[in-house]
């Protein structure tokens, strides 16, 4: 588990090192990618790799373009400034509301990784898609179960009854117990 939690400097020679680095952005890129190509969004499988693998380029570059004043922090300024401005252009506002936010977060996110991977943990990089991965695909099953909860507690008992036909197979907390509706 040395690999997960240091830095890869201390024991990749360079040639390897960036090899690494490389494969992990873009294995961290498909983990993200494949959820989006699955809701087919558009920012999907092929976005999210070379956004984390443009992040992570960036970033192992970015010492070699030091300045002589030793700002090396420009690079990522400029990373989270071009990304932010992509994740802007995935934001649609139209008559059915707001879409595009969670795309936009996770664009945004990527390039972060990405960034997280060219400075050379990329056992952090891969934690942290695995875990972005889980933050998106899980809270959808979540969100409808606290709202049948809601719905269920403020109404009455009769129109529980009907829509309990409706949510047939599912099970629900209602009042810390557990029922089948």
């Amino acid at each position: 588990m040395y690999w997960l939690t240091n830095d890869w400097q201390q024991f990749l020679p360079h040639p390897w090192l960036e090899i690494a680095l490389i494969a992990a952005s873009v294995l961290c890129g498909s983990l993200i990618g494949t959820e989006r190509e699955r809701k087919l969004k558009p920012a999907g499988l092929r976005t999210m790799i070379l956004i984390c693998l443009g992040s992570t380029v960036f970033t192992l570059i970015s010492p070699v373009l030091e300045s002589s004043s030793g700002e090396s922090g420009r690079m990522a300024a400029q990373i989270v400034t071009g990304v932010g401005f992509l994740g802007a252009g995935a934001i649609l506002q139209g008559s059915s509301g707001v879409r595009g936010l969670t795309s936009a977060a996770l664009i945004w996110t990527t390039a972060a990784i990405g960034m997280v991977i060219g400075a050379g943990l990329g056992g952090a990089g891969l934690a942290l898609s695995v875990l972005l991965r889980c933050s998106v695909f899980w809270p959808i099953p979540i969100l409808n179960w606290t709202t049948t909860i809601n719905s269920l507690a403020s109404e009455s008992p009769k129109k529980r009854e009907k829509k309990k036909t409706l949510w047939r197979g599912r099970w629900v907390l209602y009042l810390g117990v557990f029922t089948e509706a």
